[in-house]
């Protein structure tokens, strides 16, 4: 997950380049094991980090590659794993495992792997083909991962530092912040989607979940993270202030934030509507007892759209227009909206949606609504935290 308008802490503390070690305290499956989905809850321990986190920032967090993965990769190297290499990056010196495991995007394959292979290599010719223009390079990079260049083009008298200083860098992967510090303490709640596709003619799964779920152990397991503030996706400072908080699959992360925060702050003022949900509400329901139970109260207004419980696809963008007139209602009462989640469908179409909203209930013509929402957006009344 790519985080936009972020900056790492102050020096001196936490960072990228110096992660905190937290201690995974729990670890639970979100949706129902017939879902077609799986995303996770997880707990992370922050106890003697001295991180202070705001409900809107994100943590990234360090994976470790799976450990058959690294395996093959050293059979087909054929190398000692334990020969000392020097992570340039970092500027330290690991084992030839430790580097494979920890600091290595297994996956990547680029020109510069290609590069390395010599002229006297047998293959030489189809490795000047391969970077003879873009296409074909592009076709040989997007279909192989690491192991494969190894199995095509690995000679033992090629340099192995040489092969480590090509290798792109295992990069954190980014999580919204799913918790409100002023009700867990020292510790910080994560969504993180479980996925599987096909690559380089194997099965992949996503690198973070399998690590968490197939590698940590409860109260054993350290993870590397770093806080990442983003200034530009906060509450208002009002708490009398409405907010319109929408948020589908694990969009939901951050929001869940947000409405912990507000009710820490004081359940009864200001206004509160969520819009989520995902596949199928006896599958995908996140969080909820948790959010029935706001709802129950009078803290939360809640509005469901699970895309494939009726015959035709209904989505968030279409449960906002259900309700166009309210909403329209609340924006004009000064209600903030916040968009978390898909940047590439569901943020368009939710911008699409009120954009229409504008429109058809406030009557705006086309240049007005740009310009309507555009001044929210100048004002922080429109934020988005998509990826």
């Amino acid at each position: 997950m790519e985080k936009s308008d972020v900056k790492e802490p102050l020096p001196g503390l936490y960072s990228r380049k110096r992660p905190f070690y937290a201690t995974l305290s729990h670890l639970r499956l979100l949706n129902h094991p017939l879902s077609t989905k799986e995303n996770l809850h997880i707990t992370l321990d922050l106890e003697g980090s001295g991180i202070e986190y705001s409900v809107g920032s994100s943590f990234g967090l360090y994976p470790e590659n799976c450990p058959q993965k690294v395996e093959a990769i050293l059979l087909a190297l054929q190398i000692d794993p334990n020969h000392i290499v020097y992570d340039k990056r970092n500027e330290g010196s690991l084992t030839l495992r430790a580097f494979l495991a920890k600091k290595v995007n297994l996956q990547s394959v680029t020109s510069a792997h290609l590069n390395l292979v010599i002229p006297s290599h047998s293959r030489h010719a189809e490795v000047k083909q391969i970077l003879s223009t873009k296409e074909e390079l592009l076709s040989y990079t997007s279909s192989r991962d690491l192991l494969s260049f190894i199995q095509d083009f690995w000679n033992p008298s090629l340099e192995l530092q040489h092969l480590c200083d090509a290798c792109s860098p295992l990069l954190p992967r980014y999580y919204s912040v799913a918790s409100s510090q002023k009700l867990v303490g020292n510790k910080v709640d994560l969504m993180v989607a479980s996925f599987s596709y096909p690559f380089a003619g194997r099965e992949e799964k996503s690198v973070t979940a399998s690590f968490l779920k197939e590698r940590c152990a409860i109260g054993q397991s350290k993870v590397g993270l770093f806080l990442m503030e983003n200034p530009h996706f906060s509450l208002p400072m009002d708490r009398r202030t409405k907010v319109i908080l929408i948020g589908p699959g694990t969009g939901l992360a951050a929001l869940r934030g947000f409405l912990q925060e507000r009710e820490m702050q004081d359940p009864l003022t200001g206004g509160n509507w969520l819009f989520t949900g995902d596949r199928n509400r006896s599958t995908d329901f996140y969080y909820q007892e948790e959010l029935l139970e706001w709802e129950k109260s009078g803290f939360l207004k809640l509005s469901l759209a699970f895309s494939r419980d009726q015959e035709g696809k209904h989505y968030v963008q279409d449960e906002m227009k259900k309700h166009a007139a309210e909403l329209w209602h609340w924006i004009n009462e000064g209600a903030h909206i916040y968009i978390c989640g898909d940047a590439k469908r569901m943020a368009r179409d939710v911008t699409l949606a009120l954009h229409e909203i504008a429109l058809e209930e406030g009557g705006l013509s086309e240049d007005e609504a740009k310009n309507f929402f555009r001044h929210l957006k100048k004002g922080k009344r429109f934020c988005q935290d998509v990826y």
